[in-house]
């Protein structure tokens, strides 16, 4: 049983393995102790100072994206400890006035030496505004069930949707007070603050400190700053997650679960960590008997399903997830990689597209990548970074601006001739200039054709056989485009699975005339590298 419990996680290992061999060409040590002492100053409660010599790195290293999902991964961390703080205090019950207003959060002594703790003043830098508006972003947090989110190693959706690094940091648990120490506090609170050890004093402190940041603006920084990663990259695997966990996955998919189900599935929890497998399907099992609609119960009970080799019956429950919350990919990504287990290739993709066609998350692209390399075709998914973000026509300032020599300052003219045309997602209004459904479809059409032809071309194929609403809105898709791709995978089913096999298929043969339509002349690409030539020899001649 064992051997079968490693099996489900093996697919996320390799990819693990692969990705740092990846980082270790890449970073050199000087930077690896960088990214170290941002962990460690992390751990010490300096947050801010962790995240300067992070984006420090960042901006040392703008094209590699191993230190934009370091920092992503450390903001994450953050939140988690700030929701986690606050629930403490409110569990508590404890006024700010408990602590000695005097001793306010400026230092705390953490293994005897003194620790900076962020102040009020140092938030600034998370409070500028970027055109994001707040106000629109769904920020709950569903905390009923905290334990799954930093115990389970294979199946946490974290995990499951993010490349893991050596930068990924934990939350520190010894924050947190347990049932005794929260007892214990709240019967010498009723008397003299000065009944409270040291030790309680210290870490109600640490608690306070992370209760000060405001959850909503660094929930911001955190999504400005997967916003700019996914632009620029197509493994930003984490900040890929964390946009759409924030911004997408709003509803509490297990809000109307009783607690006695509840009760149940954590008891099945605990036996699935201890690798008591048939006990852990029966409890899961008790679950969805108390609550039929208990989405994740079913795609727990799935996973032991088939860890049990019961591939029929893991199969069913992932489908009845799917059938509770349509909306969400999980159960297909799920089905997904058990095919791929089992060697299913074909009917892997399929469901991995599935899961695209729900959100085109950066880690579903680079699974289907693997699935589709395993039947022996090599796979390219055609993707390329923005110079610039998406349209909008929400405000009138861009947050980066092209200059005339860029391709991309066609594709933001195009803003300025369809203004009053579109809706804030971007989808037309009735109007008598233009009839293109998508404004991201109209601003590449104006883009492709006022643009050298030198750049672009699979676009420009794409464009000539009707397919270039696919490619931008689901190959290049990026989270400022939601409204648009959600309306368009809802009408146009069939010829986004056309799109894919097209992709799929893209270096076969029978797309040679199409591929030859749009080269790059050879006039063209010989002046470009006779300049090239010439370089060299006007320098000896200098």
């Amino acid at each position: 049983m064992k051997k079968y419990f490693y099996l489900f996680g093996l697919l996320f290992i390799v990819q693990h393995v692969t990705a740092q061999k990846v980082v270790d060409k890449v970073i050199n040590n000087d930077d690896r102790k960088k990214v170290e002492q941002a962990r460690k100053l992390y751990n010490q409660y300096k947050i801010f100072e962790g995240e300067k010599v992070l984006k420090e790195l960042i901006r040392q290293h703008p094209k590699e994206v191993y230190f934009y999902e370091a920092l992503a991964q450390m903001q994450r961390q953050v939140l988690y400890r700030i929701t986690d703080a606050t629930g403490e205090l409110q569990q508590m019950n404890v006024a700010k006035s408990a602590i000695d207003s005097s001793d306010v959060i400026d230092e705390i002594d953490v293994e005897n030496s003194s620790q900076t703790v962020n102040k009020p003043a140092e938030t600034k830098e998370i409070m500028e505004s970027l055109g994001l508006d707040m106000s629109k972003i769904n920020v709950k947090e569903n905390t009923k069930n905290t334990k799954e989110k930093s115990e389970d190693p294979f199946f946490n959706a974290d995990n499951a949707s993010e490349e893991p690094t050596d930068a990924t940091v934990t939350i520190d648990s010894s924050l947190i007070f347990s049932d005794e120490e929260r007892a214990q506090f709240a019967k010498e609170s009723k008397g003299s603050v000065q009944k409270i050890d040291k030790k309680t004093q210290r870490k109600l402190k640490i608690i306070e400190s992370f209760a000060q940041i405001p959850y909503d603006q660094y929930l911001y920084s955190l999504i400005q700053h997967a916003r700019n990663a996914t632009r620029l990259f197509i493994n930003a695997d984490s900040c890929s997650y964390y946009l759409r966990h924030f911004l997408i996955d709003t509803v509490n998919v297990n809000e109307n679960v009783s607690n006695d189900a509840w009760a149940e599935y954590n008891t099945g929890l605990d036996d699935y960590y201890e690798k008591i497998i048939p006990a852990a399907a029966k409890h899961f099992e008790n679950a969805i008997a108390l609550q039929a609609d208990f989405y994740t119960a079913h795609i727990r009970l799935g996973d032991i399903y088939y860890l049990m080799n019961k591939d029929t019956a893991s199969i069913q429950q992932y489908k009845l997830a799917s059938m509770i919350f349509p909306q969400r990919p999980e159960p297909f990504e799920k089905l997904a990689i058990m095919q791929y287990n089992r060697g299913r290739y074909t009917d892997a993709a399929a469901t991995i597209i599935e899961a695209i066609m729900k959100y085109p998350q950066s880690h579903y692209i680079a699974l289907l990548k693997r699935i589709v390399e395993k039947t022996g075709r090599a796979f390219d998914p055609q993707w390329q970074p923005r110079e610039v973000y998406p349209l909008s026509v929400t405000h009138m300032q861009e947050e980066i601006v092209v200059n005339d020599k860029s391709p991309w300052w066609h594709y933001q003219s195009a803003r300025q001739d369809v203004f009053n045309y579109y809706d804030t997602s971007g989808i037309v209004v009735p109007n008598d200039k233009t009839q293109e459904r998508y404004l991201e479809v109209y601003a590449w059409k104006k883009m492709l054709t006022n643009a050298s032809p030198k750049y672009f071309q699979f676009a420009r194929a794409m464009e000539k056989i009707g397919y270039l609403d696919c490619y931008v809105l689901i190959t290049l898709f990026h989270h400022d485009l939601y409204g648009q791709f959600n309306d368009f995978i809802t009408l146009n089913d069939d010829k986004v699975k056309k799109y894919f096999y097209l992709l799929i298929n893209w270096e076969d043969e029978k797309f040679d005339k199409l591929r030859k339509s749009v080269e790059v002349p050879s006039t063209q690409t010989t002046k470009e590298s006779g300049k090239k030539k010439e370089n060299p020899k006007d320098e000896k001649k200098k």
